[in-house]
């Protein structure tokens, strides 16, 4: 039984390190997006989530700190707030869970110590398996291992791809380097 057990983790251990190897190539070196159907890592794209990323890590001391879907992020437009006087900085990407909402709270509550929280809730969210919300934090989001587990909990192929394209930019500079 343990020399099927070793086998089987060797086995497993020698397909990943394989997969990643052929994705990584795969999505390198072939040029057309309809043969990559299963990986959707998109930096920079709509919704600013990687400008907002960057400038979260910068910003302290805010009045109003906006998470939730895409109607936060669409809803609250922080010039307006400017006008008044009020610090507000959004952090609500296109259909956001409370998934993506507690990793973003982790990582920039305390930095930020905002004096009060706005966390528009969609409803139809909580249909939805949060994957769109997923992929664009993967891609554009803050790097730690709450990341790495929230990838880990939704558990589907798009996701685990998305995160090693992460992984691979970020260990060859090619993340630090996107403007």
């Amino acid at each position: 039984m343990t020399f099927f057990l070793k086998r089987v983790l060797i086995f497993t251990s020698i397909a990943s390190i394989g997969y990643c190897i052929v994705f990584l190539l795969w999505t390198n070196l072939v040029p057309f997006q309809a043969f990559k159907k299963n990986l959707n890592y998109k930096m920079g794209s709509y919704g600013s989530m990687f400008t907002r990323i960057q400038e979260a890590d910068t910003t302290r001391d805010v009045d109003i700190l906006v998470l939730g879907s895409s109607h936060a992020y669409r809803g609250f437009d922080p010039r307006i707030f400017e006008e008044y006087g009020i610090k507000l900085f959004n952090l609500g990407p296109s259909n956001q869970t409370p998934k993506q909402a507690n990793i973003l709270v982790k990582k920039y509550l305390d930095q930020m110590s905002p004096e009060l929280v706005i966390y528009e809730v969609y409803p139809g969210i909580f249909q939805g398996d949060g994957l769109e919300s997923s992929l664009d934090l993967i891609a554009n989001g803050p790097l730690n291992s709450d990341l790495i587990s929230m990838t880990i909990s939704l558990n589907h192929v798009k996701a685990y791809n998305a995160m090693i394209k992460r992984l691979y930019m970020t260990k060859t500079g090619q993340y630090d380097a996107f403007n």
